[in-house]
């Protein structure tokens, strides 16, 4: 075999292509020209071993320890502006959705997966069933007088009105139920 060329390891510079992040965990995607300096560390080592280089120039190369991200919410004000605006503009549905998600927390995925079934609305108070959360696990999630309003709203003009089986799903469009990719 012939002798490998070593050059100086440093950082690889960043890509041309911008931010990529992968669909499933949404974390950055490393650069072409990053995924090909990490595939570069085992050769050194492995070329080192086999009397191919005389020393490995990857020994001193540090990573950066990237802090996760936490989620972050809305303040306080930028609620308000999105709740004025949705009431302003919006449609039932809209509203609904957006004070179920202010007035609930429940997450996206959780709202999309109601059905007509798991709402329960009595005048003075009221509750959604989510039956599968992120853990798996099932929680009843109390409805304040606001969200109980909008629900109520929804449901008497929304397009689920002449689907009352419990089964039903509760969020419609255009094209047929709400999910992730609508």
């Amino acid at each position: 075999m012939g002798n490998l060329v070593t050059r100086r390891a440093s950082l690889p510079a960043t890509s041309a292509i911008g931010n990529r992040t992968s669909k499933v965990s949404r974390k950055p995607l490393p650069t072409p020209s990053t995924s090909a300096w990490w595939l570069s560390l085992p050769c050194y080592r492995w070329a080192l071993a086999h009397d191919q280089v005389s020393r490995d120039p990857t020994v001193d190369v540090t990573t950066i320890r990237v802090v996760p991200l936490q989620p972050q919410s809305l303040s306080t004000r930028q609620l308000r502006r999105l709740l004025r605006a949705v009431h302003n503009g919006g449609s039932a549905r809209d509203v609904a959705i957006i004070e179920m998600l202010a007035g609930t927390g429940l997450r996206v995925g959780e709202l999309l997966q109601l059905q007509i079934g798991d709402v329960v609305l009595r005048d003075r108070s009221g509750w959604v069933i989510v039956r599968e959360g992120k853990q798996g696990g099932y929680r009843e999630v109390p409805l304040t007088q606001e969200v109980r309003q909008a629900l109520a709203d929804y449901l008497e003009t929304g397009p689920a009105v002449g689907h009352q089986e419990e089964e039903t799903p509760l969020w419609w469009g255009k094209q047929g139920p709400l999910t992730h990719r609508s």
